[in-house]
């Protein structure tokens, strides 16, 4: 089987399964960097901010619905900038709270 076709069938894949790893989520979420490389810490933000539901099934796990619902809300978003005001906000309550 030549890459090209090797390829295809994991994006195919990936884009039909219904249930996905963390990693498989940055990789279809395009949170990927400029090697290439997946980002796997931003999903990990993005649950633990409740922006992104998940559930434990061993290891975290987002499903397709998830993922669509995701891009639906934020897809126009700088995803990045929406957890540093996030982040910033939760922050800022807790500092009030002291």
């Amino acid at each position: 089987m030549n890459n090209e076709l090797a390829e295809a069938i994991q994006e195919y894949v990936l884009f039909t399964k219904p249930l996905l790893t963390v990693k498989e989520a940055s990789k279809l979420l395009g949170f990927v960097n400029e090697e290439g490389q997946v980002n796997h810490q931003v999903v990990y933000d993005l649950i633990a901010l409740g922006m992104l539901r998940c559930t434990q099934l061993g290891y975290k796990k987002i499903t397709r619905a998830e993922i669509d619902r995701f891009i639906d809300e934020y897809g126009n978003e700088d995803i990045n900038e929406l957890i540093r005001i996030k982040k910033a906000t939760i922050r800022n309550n807790l500092s009030n709270r002291a």
